[in-house]
């Protein structure tokens, strides 16, 4: 599993304008309208759970426990030119 940075970056590199991630598909970024896989390795519940703790803080993850939804957004400042601010959502279902 790559951690999160690295797929923002990733991404940034290959100026996509979105990173999709969901359990038991590998990471999905949007290039021109068209989804495209960014690697092959599917993601497990683990990968995603790890990349949530490290993004949310206590109230983000508490508004998520209420609601079953969140967007937050998410700034990389030691890769502000490359990657910089990311909108995120998180939802259940």
């Amino acid at each position: 599993m790559a951690d999160f940075t690295t797929l923002l970056k990733m991404a940034a590199e290959q100026q996509a304008s979105d990173l999709h991630l969901s359990i038991g598909y590998p990471p999905l970024i949007r290039l021109h309208g068209q989804l495209q896989v960014l690697f092959s390795n599917v993601l497990a519940p683990e990968d995603l759970h790890v990349y949530y703790e490290h993004l949310t803080t206590p109230a983000l993850r508490q508004i998520f426990s209420q609601t079953g939804h969140l967007d937050f957004a998410y700034f990389l400042a030691s890769y502000a030119e490359s990657v910089g601010r990311n909108i995120a959502n998180c939802y259940y279902c």
